[in-house]
């Protein structure tokens, strides 16, 4: 199906992000786009749909050189909307693999030199006056192919331009890091991720969308794992144990539900990540509903005890930024849960 936007604009669907957008159409205005960008920002915030889009703006060959616009009609826009665009290419990470190997840059063994993006890119145009590269997943690109791919970086061609994504832009080689203008992409606001829930189909009412969305933070992507029935569960298990009843019960339940989600370590290392964020919400609604008691008229004894449940909750979230900070440092997941439920349930 081809794109066509009449009289719209082809970022009418980009949301939460009109401040890049703005930069962007200020850059083109003067002439100053960068050849080299890296999109960095959390997964699922929308840098692949605008990096989709920028490279729609470049390639259209009816809007002025200084308009960060595409018409959806030309040739080039038609051709890039069905990704079939000779000038527009992209490296992804193979299925079933863990890094993007030296090949997706260079060529295999047998036509090394003569195939790959730098050698694409190397290319004249065939359609367009620009070649564009989308390099989704960059910090899984190996060092291999990182490497191989800084000459190009440091040398873009004539009118190419190239564009990095990635979650963890930290991980990315610095010397890749410092050829690049970087761009960062916060999460995006909840009316937005809740707006897109409801256009995509992804929840059933208003009121569900704008309670996902608050459990989002900001990731499209994670608001439609939400989705999933398992990761529901997982919450209604927070919800029901955690800051309820023994410390050892509590710690049991959660420990073993997440132990069901899989029995690798990356499997579990996730559904960590959804019980850290489920207990966050939690003591975050127990803040919001405390600060509602603070009104005039309490009686001493009702201040001290908000302050005192103040205190707590708020000690819970400093403890769960330290479980967070053990796991990301490799350690098993069951024994940094079962502490974690115990301490909060003994608060």
């Amino acid at each position: 199906m081809t794109d066509s936007w009449g009289s719209g604009s082809v970022w009418d669907d980009v949301r939460g992000h009109d401040a890049v957008i703005d930069g962007f159409r200020r850059a083109v205005d003067r002439g100053r786009l960068s050849s080299a960008l890296l999109l960095a920002g959390p997964a699922g915030v929308g840098k692949r749909l605008f990096a989709d889009r920028l490279a729609r703006c470049l390639l259209c060959t009816r809007t002025a050189p200084d308009e960060l616009e595409a018409c959806g009609t030309c040739q080039a826009c038609v051709s890039a909307a069905a990704d079939t665009h000779p000038d527009l290419h992209r490296v992804r990470l193979p299925e079933g693999k863990r890094e993007i190997p030296l090949a997706a840059f260079v060529g295999d063994k047998e036509d090394r030199g003569t195939s790959g993006l730098c050698y694409e890119l190397s290319r004249r145009p065939a359609l367009s006056e620009r070649r564009v590269a989308i390099v989704e997943d960059a910090d899984l690109v190996n060092s291999q192919a990182a490497n191989a791919f800084l000459k190009t970086l440091e040398e873009p061609p004539a009118g190419a331009v190239l564009m990095l994504l990635s979650d963890r832009p930290e991980s990315l080689l610095p010397t890749i890091r410092s050829r690049c203008q970087t761009v960062r992409f916060g999460p995006l606001p909840e009316a937005d991720v809740a707006a897109l829930l409801l256009d995509q189909g992804l929840a059933e009412s208003p009121a569900e969308a704008e309670q996902v969305a608050r459990l989002s933070r900001g990731s499209l992507d994670a608001a439609a794992r939400l989705a999933d029935p398992e990761v529901r569960g997982l919450r209604e298990v927070v919800r029901k144990h955690v800051g309820r009843g023994g410390p050892v019960a509590a710690a049991k339940a959660v420990v073993g539900a997440v132990e069901a989600a899989g029995s690798d370590a990356p499997s579990q290392r996730a559904a960590a990540a959804w019980v850290f964020a489920f207990c966050a919400d939690l003591y975050r609604d127990r803040l919001a509903g405390l600060s509602e008691e603070f009104a005039e008229g309490q009686t001493p004894q009702e201040r001290a005890s908000a302050d005192e449940r103040l205190e707590r909750a708020a000690a819970a979230l400093d403890r769960l930024s330290e479980a967070e900070g053990q796991i990301a440092l490799n350690t098993s997941v069951p024994p940094v849960l079962e502490a974690l439920v115990c301490d909060l349930n003994r608060s």
